[in-house]
């Protein structure tokens, strides 16, 4: 985490599963690719103690990424 903010969220999902209170935060990691690794800045992502995050495809999709989950 390089990054917290005030801000929380709600989230309702499928099954009316439900995550409340997600810290906003700005996080970053280390990624492999074919050609070597890269690191990644990911800002305004939902963030649990459990370190969980939670990707949604379209803010994804909006940087130019590619993302098969259809």
């Amino acid at each position: 985490m390089i990054a917290t903010t005030d801000w929380c969220v709600n989230l309702t999902g499928i099954v009316n599963h439900q995550l409340q209170d997600l810290q906003i935060v700005t996080a970053g990691g280390v990624c492999s690719l074919d050609n070597g690794k890269i690191i990644f800045v990911m800002h305004q992502y939902t963030y649990k103690l459990v370190h969980q995050k939670i990707h949604f495809s379209m803010q994804v999709e909006h940087f130019g990424i590619q993302v098969n989950d259809r």
